[in-house]
């Protein structure tokens, strides 16, 4: 089982605390058998900000349907030139997802996913003698989806990190990011053998949304 696709995406983010707004997204995957890996990088068209991304997975258990678990380390780097700092990132985690009908008939043309994992999150400044800070992070995701025509489907899913562009919900401040995660909906619809669309929207301290063109080999 070989397969690679890649896609292009355009972003538009709207966040309280930073003046980018518009990023050019290219992200490629790559499957060979149990191993994958998905590489992205977000550049920013209106700031000096970068964002680059590596996980590789590996599947434990794959039934070639849609269900499987499988384990996952990223490394992450995310540079804010015009602020003056950068993050770096690595995590670990596991996770899968379920064809929602082995758990009832009437749930039948739905999905689950899930992982949970945790990370070190690293910042460093610009400024010289200041010292970098490091946390632990706890991350989770959960998602409810339907599979539409054509092997299409759309998903929603909450998920607990704050380290990305959308950040964390705050329930009393509007601008800064708060302890909780954020709450995303994902929209994947193939349009031929090559090519689907794609579109996203997440809410967390900041809005984030995207549409894009998946080709895939």
């Amino acid at each position: 089982d070989v397969g690679f696709k890649k896609q292009t995406t355009e972003e538009y983010i709207n966040d309280p605390q930073f003046d980018y707004t518009h990023f050019s997204v290219v992200s490629a995957s790559y499957r060979r058998d149990a191993i994958g890996v998905s590489p992205s990088l977000w550049t920013a068209l209106d700031a000096d900000n970068q964002r680059a991304r590596l996980p590789v997975s590996y599947r434990l258990l794959d039934d070639n349907a849609g269900d499987f678990l499988q384990a996952q380390v990223a490394a992450t780097y995310h540079r804010y030139g015009d602020d003056g700092f950068g993050c770096t990132v690595g995590e670990v985690s596991i996770g899968g997802r379920l064809n929602s009908s082995q758990l009832g008939a009437s749930l039948a043309g739905s999905f689950t996913s899930a992982s949970i994992g945790y990370a070190l999150h690293r910042t460093s400044y610009d400024v010289e003698g200041v010292p970098a800070d490091t946390i632990g992070l706890l991350l989770a995701r959960f998602g409810y989806g339907l599979y539409l025509p054509n092997n299409g489907e759309v998903e929603g899913y909450y998920e607990h990190r704050r380290d990305g562009f959308s950040a964390g919900l705050s329930p009393s401040s509007r601008n800064g990011s708060g302890f909780l995660g954020h709450f995303g909906v994902a929209v994947r619809q193939p349009l031929s053998d090559r090519f689907a669309a794609q579109l996203r929207s997440e809410i967390g301290s900041a809005w984030v949304s995207s549409v894009g063109i998946e080709f895939r080999e």
